[in-house]
């Protein structure tokens, strides 16, 4: 374990070590932060403090200028975040990050329960996130998603990939609004009801939604 005695740092990676992910709230100068093939399962392998069961205990929240959280194949556990006081948070890569969990503590930490969700509407509201890029083979990562959960972010979400291999089902998000969208790659999922409209997308590019549930008919306006 280790912690920061300043405030000055603006660039931690703990990639490819065993090294807990250390608190970092308040690090108002951090700007990138890694963990890809992070092999730490301790309690302190999660995005909040052992012991703190809401979500103040968040460990980079008010970290101001944060831009990227990049956490490609890490044995990190635990609840995806409310991503609190991240303003310029741009990217989240937790791809293969198998070890999360849907819920959270403000909402629920309980597989079944109605607010056991992957993403919740408030998630993304301190950032101007642009890629989002979630990969996780959990049998607890269930619940969908909430359905406003990408509307804090319609002027610059660019890039949104999500997979949990069948077991995120329910409605597909709203998508009305996001104007920037280029590529939208949510294969592998449980998603039902109708297609998501991408009408207000002008500048799409890819859309895969294969291997879903989806019913109803297919719509292209050129």
């Amino acid at each position: 374990n280790f912690t920061l005695s300043t405030s000055v740092i603006s660039y931690i990676n703990i990639g490819y070590t065993s090294v807990s992910i250390p608190s970092l709230q308040n690090q108002t100068n951090l700007t990138r932060l890694y963990f890809h093939y992070n092999r730490n399962t301790s309690i302190n392998s999660t995005m909040f403090i052992p012991g703190v069961n809401n979500i103040s205990g968040y460990k980079f929240i008010n970290c101001g200028k944060l831009d990227i959280i990049y956490g490609y194949n890490s044995s990190v556990s635990g609840y995806i975040p409310r991503f609190q006081g991240n303003k310029k948070l741009r990217q989240i890569d937790f791809r293969y990050m198998n070890r999360l969990t849907a819920g959270r503590p403000d909402k629920s930490t309980t597989p079944g329960d109605p607010d056991y969700k992957i993403l919740y509407n408030d998630t993304f509201q301190d950032t101007i996130l642009q890629y989002i890029y979630i990969i996780v083979n959990n049998v607890n990562f269930t619940g969908g998603l909430e359905p406003d959960c990408l509307q804090t972010i319609t002027a610059t979400l660019y890039y949104f990939y999500f997979i949990s291999y069948g077991r995120c089902g329910g409605a597909f998000p709203n998508t009305s609004g996001l104007g920037n969208l280029r590529y939208c790659r949510a294969q592998y999922n449980g998603f039902t009801g109708q297609l998501p409209a991408l009408g207000s997308s002008p500048n799409i590019y890819y859309i895969d939604l294969s291997t879903n549930e989806f019913t109803g008919d297919i719509s292209y306006n050129g």
